[in-house]
């Protein structure tokens, strides 16, 4: 979709092994900064989903 609406460009370049994931997108599109930044926002988002699940083990586990 944001590919469509050209907010961020097509991937040119073939997945670079050993790249951190943050600048995978970078290198990939020969240096489209929003894909770094749409890879953060995904990064921050997936933590904060899982955070609480993470932080209820920790609780039941110092119960134990």
């Amino acid at each position: 979709m944001l590919i469509e609406v050209h907010w961020i460009p097509v991937a040119i370049n073939s997945p670079l092994v050993g790249i951190p994931s943050l600048l995978l997108g970078y290198f990939e599109s020969n240096g489209a900064w929003k894909l770094m930044l749409l890879n953060a926002l995904s990064l921050i988002i997936s933590t904060a989903i899982y955070y609480p699940f993470l932080k209820n083990d920790y609780e039941v586990q110092e119960k134990l």
